[in-house]
């Protein structure tokens, strides 16, 4: 069965004009437009109906780009999708979960050309994201959980990152913990750009100078084994270190196997606040653990509220707004004890 792409090699065309040919959404020479459509009729490629013709119709579709980066899915992410699908079908609109990557701007120009789409919600938002700049450009409404730095007066929700750590770490020195490590995601990944990560680690060394706590920061891969060699070697390293933030979800497990290899125990020895974290994960841990959040429904029921705003008004809707973290105290912090501690295997 023929493909687009097969239809644009046998044109001498790309993608893209393929797709406008089809959409009408920029303006085709007749030459390059007979050439696409006797390739098509030589292929027999038959485009879906919805992608003829749509420039000025309406689809009802608007969709999630959550790229599958290295650490996948987790619980808090699931939190952000199921609300703003349900946000949008309360709305009249279906959402579509699209896993292109960040860098596949030829997928996501494919995507939404064709008039398949009539917004865009970004997740898993990047300094300087590519996609922010393809969708501006091309004049596509979108909305992002997370800003890039790029987005001008287009809308977004994001964490208020420093009020988080602020909330963390003042709630480990009330406590009496003066050194504290922050488990980040993997050094990849903070490489890359992931504006959450560069982020929260900026804002972690910011609130440790202003309250005067020792931070030690810890790249970490999101993985189970990961997670406890860190905390093996950062015992050894530096034992000093009476609490843990993390912001890294899926290497947490692994962080309190570490302790235990330790010979240590959660909260006696070493206190663990989970930043970000989903509800279930935190209730479901042992012990339950301490964590400063933003309501995750909230922040993708808001995304989603305000693009669907830009799609009904036909503007930039122009809400941006950063939402606050919320302590909450379980099992995982205690009181510091002076202690001394050596890693075993």
């Amino acid at each position: 069965m023929a493909t687009m792409a097969d239809v644009a090699r046998k044109a001498g065309v790309s993608r893209s004009t393929v797709s406008y040919t089809l959409s009408g959404i920029r303006p085709i020479s007749d030459d390059v437009r007979e050439r696409v459509r006797a390739a098509m009729r030589e292929l027999d490629y038959s485009p879906n109906a919805l992608a003829r013709g749509l420039a000025s119709k309406r689809s009802g579709i608007i969709a999630m780009l959550y790229p599958l980066l290295e650490r996948g899915v987790n619980l808090s992410g699931l939190d952000h999708i199921g609300a703003a699908a349900a946000q949008a079908r309360e709305a009249g609109y279906n959402m579509l979960l699209w896993t292109t990557a960040v860098e596949d701007i030829d997928g996501l120009e494919e995507l939404t050309q064709q008039g398949l789409v009539e917004g865009v919600i970004l997740m898993e938002v990047r300094q300087n994201d590519p996609r922010v700049r393809f969708l501006t450009d091309a004049g596509i409404p979108f909305s992002s959980i997370g800003r890039s730095g790029l987005e001008g007066d287009a809308p977004y929700v994001d964490t208020d990152f420093d009020g988080t750590a602020r909330d963390a770490l003042a709630h480990l020195e009330s406590i009496g913990h003066r050194a504290v490590a922050f488990i980040n995601h993997s050094r990849s990944t903070i490489e890359k750009g992931y504006g959450l990560a560069l982020k929260m680690q900026l804002a972690m060394e910011t609130a440790a100078l202003a309250l005067e706590l020792d931070l030690v920061s810890v790249a970490c891969d999101p993985q189970f084994r990961a997670g406890s060699d860190a905390f093996v070697t950062l015992s050894r390293e530096r034992p000093e270190v009476t609490a843990i933030v993390s912001v890294n979800e899926k290497a947490l497990v692994g962080v309190v196997d570490g302790i235990t290899r330790s010979g240590l125990a959660v909260p006696d020895d070493i206190s663990i606040v989970a930043l970000l974290s989903s509800v279930e994960t935190a209730e479901t841990s042992v012990p339950s653990l301490t964590t400063v959040s933003p309501p995750p429904h909230e922040m993708g029921r808001e995304a989603m509220r305000y693009l669907v705003e830009c799609l009904e008004s036909g503007t930039r809707a122009g809400h941006q707004r950063l939402v606050p973290g919320q302590l909450v105290v379980r099992e995982s912090t205690g009181a510091a004890r002076r202690h001394e501690h050596t890693a075993t295997r």
